[in-house]
């Protein structure tokens, strides 16, 4: 054999050797350069983002801790709580509630935002009213969007009352809610405070640290079930129509910074980030949007970071989609100035 054919097969030896390991990334890679989008599918936006000449989009964020209310026949109530660090630590925090007519339309809001460090509050909602536990206050905005904070009364001021008393008077009361007081540097023992409801009063007490009765109110009844649609199902709301490998995730065998091997396809996950393309059946027509999934390798399954459960309301003209993975709610309903026509 000439000594060049030897230099050759040396280069060529050389050259599969790096190059093998990766074989599948390159082909992964070139794959996709050809994997063009239907043109069907271009004018999908993302969800907060639709453009649509009969219905519109409103995002509403937070974490939905309580259910949502059927307040009468042609009301709902959301209720909706978020928390957000500041730079110094601190949180600021955002709760809310509002209703929303047939149409989709918001017929009315109340808020409350603070920072825990500049305000001590623990808004909680019974029936139909807004109670803040720590201010010792509620209102009857629910009811009459009178948001006039009214006073919760102390049963009595200068007693903490022993764990059989507390009991005595939960048993002629509606026990709501309860919370630990630790103790305090002025010397103040632990207690227990404990929120009760009678005839439409509400009243507060200070109980023995030994109280440990759990508080039996159970979620408003009026509260509604969500349907969670099964996105592959033709009958449902929401279906998937497509979806577009986007890139390869996966990364060279080799370790550019050792140059060695094992960094990369062989020891981390790999599959494909892509895109997802949806269609809403609302009862005027149907509207589409898009988001970004991911796809395992080699099986092609779809990974969605997300999970929308629905509400449709009886003759209503509009959808409730709750992204409860991303504490974030999608108000799909008719435009104002279609509503009229």
């Amino acid at each position: 054999m000439k000594k060049s054919d030897k230099i050759i097969l040396w280069i060529v030896g050389i050259l599969a050797v790096i190059i093998l390991p990766d074989a599948n990334l390159y082909y992964q890679r070139y794959k996709l350069k050809g994997d063009k989008l239907p043109e069907m599918y271009k004018n999908y936006s993302t969800l907060d983002s639709i453009s649509d000449d009969i219905y519109e989009v409103l995002e509403v964020n937070g974490a939905n801790h309580n259910p949502v209310i059927q307040l009468n026949d042609s009301t709902i109530m959301v209720i909706n709580k978020s928390s957000e660090e500041t730079e110094d630590g601190s949180r600021n925090e955002i709760n809310s509630w509002c209703k929303i007519n047939l149409k989709g339309q918001i017929t009315g809001s109340l808020n409350y935002a603070y920072n825990d460090r500049k305000q001590n509050h623990n808004y909680q909602t019974f029936y139909n009213y807004v109670v803040d536990f720590y201010g010792n206050t509620y209102n009857t905005w629910i009811i009459n969007s009178d948001s006039t904070r009214k006073p919760i009364k102390n049963l009595n001021e200068n007693k903490i009352f022993s764990v059989d008393e507390a009991e005595q008077i939960i048993s002629t009361h509606e026990y709501l809610y309860n919370e630990n007081i630790p103790a305090d540097t002025s010397g103040n023992d632990r207690k227990q405070k404990i929120l009760i409801f009678k005839n439409g009063v509400f009243n507060y007490f200070y109980a023995d640290k030994y109280f440990n009765k759990v508080e039996p109110y159970q979620q408003d009844k009026r509260g509604l079930k969500y349907e969670v649609d099964r996105i592959d199902n033709n009958s449902g709301y929401l279906k998937r129509k497509y979806v577009k490998k986007d890139e390869w995730v996966g990364h060279t065998f080799w370790d550019s910074r050792t140059f060695s091997y094992g960094s990369g396809n062989s020891s981390g996950r790999i599959g494909w980030y892509g895109t997802a393309f949806f269609d809403v059946k609302m009862p005027n027509k149907i509207i589409h949007f898009k988001t970004s999934v991911e796809i395992e390798y080699p099986k092609e399954g779809i990974i969605e970071r997300f999970t929308y459960s629905i509400y449709k309301p009886n003759n209503g003209d509009y959808l409730l989609l709750s992204d409860i993975q991303n504490n974030r709610h999608y108000l799909i309903r008719p435009k104002i100035n279609k509503l009229s026509k």
